[in-house]
Parts: structure tokens; sequence; C-alpha cells
């Protein structure tokens, strides 16, 4: 079964870093032919750096931090966790507004940071090879569990309870998401791979690909349960941005974009139910496609997701929000997220009422019932490009209550 939402009528220059790359690479497949979009991405990182304003005085500066921070606190409550570009790992409290650095890591600001059992988890250069790490918030100690295959080498089980990384694109680990007890390795089937070396845990395990790349077929993507060995093919060619997976449930929700759908291009995004094969066809309101980036709200009947402004798919994207039980999709009419390549970052409040959100120069916390966008920063200043200010940025993760 199908179903297509028909949009509604149409009603900060940014840059690009090294570490988009990256993220391009493992976000979607599309980007690794967009030589193109590359160049036009640096060309844009070098205006911008010609053209953003310089750093406020002091004073000016945290009056200016002052009242974005008081925006925050009347309706914002919890921590928000990320690492910056100095590699230093900051905690946020939303309802101040006020950040202190609790560690240093190397983790890749362009890829978030893993949440599980109130740990933090990366996997970050290590020499020739990449290092998964484990923070615990509450005493600040990082510790090593093991090499990884890449910078997304981490990702957890669907309810949340374990997690895994990647020794290889074949091979992984499972342990514990609270620091403690028995490992497990399991080895996927013949032919079969972790999506770029990442995974999304699923209702009945992980999502998995065979073909695309390694053959120069269609990529096949399938659920595999790493105890059971079962698989079970749900789709062809799906670059996955977003899962959610009801409390105990036997299905997962996943939004995804064709795989071979360029930067910019007017391609649907698609949700579709992993028992039922259900899918929901999303159309974009301003006709250019969606960029990278989505998120589902605490209960899954939400979806925060970006539109491209442009069909370069570069410059700006408008945060939307997609109902799942009205098929309504709105735009955030204010908020508008500076970028250089492609893609933007969201993170949902537990009480699914906000979602933060950013870009390269900007960040928000914004409404999920008005769609009204409220700036937010941690680090005082005017200058809100994230290299420079090291304030909230793509690594952005929430902690749960009362960590």
């Amino acid at each position: 079964m199908s179903r297509t939402i028909a949009p509604p009528r149409p009603g900060a220059p940014g840059t690009a870093e090294a570490l988009f790359a990256e993220a391009r690479r493992r976000r979607r497949r599309r980007w690794l032919t967009g030589l193109v979009v590359l160049a036009l991405a640096a060309a844009a990182a070098a205006a911008f750096m010609a053209a953003r304003p310089d750093r406020a005085p002091a004073k000016d500066a945290d009056r200016a931090g002052a009242r974005a921070a008081s925006t925050l606190g009347a309706a914002l409550t919890g921590s928000v966790a990320w690492v910056d570009y100095s590699g230093r790992l900051h905690l946020g409290g939303l309802a101040t507004g006020a950040q202190h650095v609790i560690a240093r890591s190397k983790a890749d600001p362009a890829i978030p940071l893993v949440q599980a059992g109130g740990r933090l988890y990366w996997s970050a250069p290590a020499g020739v090879h990449n290092l998964v790490q484990e923070l615990n918030p509450a005493t600040g100690k990082v510790r090593s569990l093991g090499p990884g295959w890449g910078p997304f080498s981490v990702f957890t089980s669907a309810d949340g309870q374990h997690v895994f990384f990647a020794l290889t694109d074949r091979h992984i680990v499972e342990l514990p998401a609270r620091g403690s007890g028995a490992r497990h390795k399991f080895t996927l089937p013949r032919g079969w791979y972790l999506p770029d070396g990442g995974g999304t845990g699923v209702a009945g395990g992980l999502v998995v690909e065979s073909g695309g790349q390694r053959t120069g077929a269609h990529t096949v993507m399938a659920v595999w349960g790493p105890r059971t060995g079962a698989l079970k093919v749900i789709g062809k060619d799906m670059d996955v941005m977003a899962a959610y997976t009801p409390p105990g449930a036997r299905y997962s929700l996943l939004a995804w974009l064709p795989a071979r759908c360029t930067a910019g291009q007017n391609c649907p995004l698609r949700i579709t139910n992993t028992a039922t094969m259900s899918t929901e066809t999303l159309r974009s309101p301003l006709h250019h496609g969606f960029a990278i980036g989505a998120a589902f709200s605490p209960g899954g009947t939400q979806l925060a997701v970006f539109v491209n402004r442009n069909s370069l798919g570069t410059g700006a994207v408008q945060p939307a929000l997609f109902d799942a039980g009205t098929g309504a999709m709105r735009l955030a009419g204010t908020a508008r997220l500076g970028i250089g390549a492609d893609g933007a970052w969201a993170v949902w409040l537990p009480d699914g009422r906000h979602f933060l959100t950013g870009g390269i120069v900007s960040s928000y916390a914004v409404s999920a019932a008005t769609l009204s966008a409220r700036p937010l920063y941690f680090i005082h200043g005017r200058d809100h490009y994230i290299e420079a200010s090291q304030d909230i940025n793509y690594s952005a993760v929430i902690l749960p209550p009362g960590r």
C-alpha cells in the first residue's frame, strides 16, 4: 500500500568542509557523483569566510549570548552534548543556556555522537585506524572499547539497550549500553554488508545491504537479525536517514531517499513500515527535494526534515515538519539554515514538543506545535560559524533526563 502526501502550495550563505565529505558518503551515495556540488560548496566556503563579520567585542558578545539563552529557559529543559572543532566535548543546559566542557574527544563534529544508557559513544581516528570510545558524563571518564572500522562505526539497537561497533563492514561487536556486561561478536551473512560501515537499529535487528557499489547492481536493503540470522528484504536503493521503533513493537518506520537522487533534485522522501511494507511518499513544497538529515519525534508521529531552497542543494535549507496523522507538511517559516553542502541536523527533546536544529552558521529551538523558531546559542558571540564559535553543531545529541 502506498499513498502520496501532496505538498501545500509554496507560500546565509554557508560553507563546506572536508568532514562533510565523509558524512555525505555515509548518508547518501548520490553525493559520490556530486563533484560539481563539492566545487560549488568550496566556492561558497571561500566567499563566506571572506564576508563573515568580525566577532563582537566581549561586552557586546556576552549581552548577545545572554539574550539568546534567555529565550530558551521558559519552555526547554534537559541537556545537549556536542564535540567542537578543537576536540572539546561540551554539555549544554537548555533551561539556562549555560555550557561547560566535560571531556576531550577526537570525534568528528560533522557526525552525531551516539547516546545509549546515558553514556556517549563515538569512533575517532587513532593512527591509521579508528578507536571506539565511551564517555560517562557523570564522571567525565572516557574509556576505549576497541577498534572501529570508520567514523560511522558506532550505532545502537532499536530499543537503545545495546551498542554495536563495527570492526569491518561485515563484523560487529555488541555490548550492553550501560558500560558493563558480556560482549558478543557477529558476522553478517556472505554477500551482505553494513551500509558504508555504519548501522541502523530496527525491529528485528539491523539494516544491511547487498550489491550496490560492490557489484554495480542495484542495492538490496534488508533487516538482519544478528542472533537469529534471519534476513528480510525491505527495498532497493534506499538511503535511510531516520528510523523509529515503538517500544516493544515488531516493526519500524524508515525515512529514506532514493540512493541515486542527486543534490537539489526534486526526489520524494518515503516512510516505509518494515512489517507491512506500506509506504508514504512525501514531496517537497519548494520543489527542490530534501536535504540530508531527518529525525522522528519520540512518538514517531512527526518527522523533522529539511527542504532545499534551490536546485543546487547548497546555500540554505528550511526545516519542515511532516505530521503522519494529518498528512500535512509545514514549513518553519522564519528559520533558514545556512549550509555549504546539502545537509542539516535535527534532534528532538524527550517531551516531543520541541526539536533542535542547525546548519553551518545558525541553530534554533523549534516548537512542533507552531513551528516558531528561536535562536539557540551557547557560546556568547556574534560569530556563529560553527568552526569559529565552537558552538552546538552536527554532532549534537540529547541526554536523558537526570543526566
